[in-house]
């Protein structure tokens, strides 16, 4: 069944993950994709809530967020 809040936490957990492995190694941003299920306006709030002393915008060329922090 599906449960667009699960998918929503699910994702934010994942992108969180990948942002702190990038943040060790060096990098300075990270790129994510929207996932298949979810719809941009879906995941813009709970990614920035969930990084609020990053800077999160849309990449409307690549089709996906930048997370970039310090």
């Amino acid at each position: 069944m599906y449960n667009k809040e699960e998918l929503i936490k699910e994702f934010i957990k994942t992108v969180t993950i990948n942002v702190e492995v990038a943040a060790r190694h060096g990098a300075k941003y990270e790129n994510v994709d929207v996932p298949q299920g979810l719809k941009r306006a879906d995941i813009e709030a709970p990614l920035c809530n969930a990084f609020p002393e990053c800077k999160v915008k849309w990449m409307w060329f690549i089709q996906s967020y930048r997370i970039q922090w310090a």
